[in-house]
């Protein structure tokens, strides 16, 4: 047996190589952490298949690869695939480490029928990382995605000052104009999140999720991990609303929902400003916005939606992501 080998999800070594908290970085980022493990399963239920398995240097686990396939496509829930290496190993031996994962996910594919598998090759700053040349290696495909990420140690008026500048009167209308509520672990309110459903279903004319959603979000922001927060006029009508989730450093700006028949004032602007310095305070060093994209790569509406998000920070930070191809089965 050589150095390097898989241990695959559901055996012993499995459950204590992640017990042993050697890849406990990944949740710097909700969407990578234990929050995405709870959430996402419950959101995408049987469609959902988890395929995560390590690379374990002898008896020691080097590499932590979590990744689910749903539609004929192995990835993060949906996201990019991380990996998630154990601290101290060197470039050498990750460069291994990825492209003996690749070798997993090719067996994986031809098991399953899976059609690409999308990868971060971590970020886009000017030099391949080890799980870029291995992507690189197997005719993957780069692709760049751009996120708007504000950095939250810096203070409250330098945060200000960095906002499209159209939009500062927008949040000063919304100070002035909302009564904004919270929801958070010092005001665990179940039924404002039972509002926020409601809300959100009319606004989107359906019921997008379920009742075990709205509670793992509840339980995750309960328990400290990020806020809900509320928007009213001064006759009380609900017409904003936000949910940010934390991670160990990074907030991300998870949903939102906003009236649309009232388009015509600035509902969104103040209570996202208000939720990045709320972040802030919580001790989070940056707050994720979301993904934001060029002209001409995106329909109308994800472009406006990252549009309006990169206003609110000139720190936009980009991302190597792979698209690999597998072969079909002879």
């Amino acid at each position: 047996m050589g150095r390097f080998s898989i241990v695959g999800a559901g055996t012993d070594a499995f459950a204590g190589a992640l017990a042993a908290e050697a890849f406990q970085e990944r949740n710097a980022h909700p969407v990578y952490g234990d929050f995405a493990t709870v959430y996402y399963p419950i959101v995408f239920g049987e469609s959902l298949e988890d395929c995560s398995f390590l690379v374990t240097d002898g008896d020691a686990p080097a590499l932590f690869v979590q990744c689910s396939l749903r539609e004929d496509v192995l990835s993060h829930y949906g996201f990019p695939v991380h990996f998630h290496f154990r601290a101290g190993v060197e470039a050498a031996d990750a460069l291994r480490c990825a492209r003996l994962a690749l070798g997993h996910m090719d067996e994986t594919a031809a098991a399953k029928g899976i059609r690409e598998a999308r990868i971060s090759g971590g970020p886009a700053d000017g030099l391949l990382s080890p799980v870029d040349r291995a992507c690189l290696d197997r005719a993957g495909r780069p692709e760049l995605r751009m996120r708007a990420e504000a950095d939250l140690s810096r203070p409250e008026e330098a945060l200000r000052r960095d906002v499209r500048d159209s939009y500062r009167s927008l949040i000063n209308w919304g100070r002035r104009n909302l009564r904004l509520v919270y929801v958070n672990a010092e005001d665990p309110d179940r039924s404002l999140i039972d509002d926020y459903a409601d809300f959100h279903a009319r606004t989107a004319g359906r019921t997008v999720h379920g009742d075990a959603t709205w509670a793992a979000l509840f339980e995750h922001i309960a328990a400290g991990a990020g806020e809900a927060t509320m928007g009213y006029l001064d006759g009380g009508e609900l017409v904003a609303g936000s949910m940010v989730v934390d991670g160990d450093h990074t907030a991300l700006y998870f949903s939102a929902v906003y009236d649309r028949d009232r388009f015509d004032k600035p509902m969104a602007h103040w209570p996202l400003f208000d939720a990045m310095v709320r972040a802030k305070a919580r001790g989070r060093r940056y707050f994720d916005l979301g993904e934001f994209f060029a002209q001409g790569t995106a329909d109308e509406k994800e472009y406006n939606i990252g549009f309006f998000k990169k206003g609110f920070t000139s720190r936009h930070v980009t991302e190597v992501v792979w698209r690999i191809p597998f072969r079909a089965e002879s």
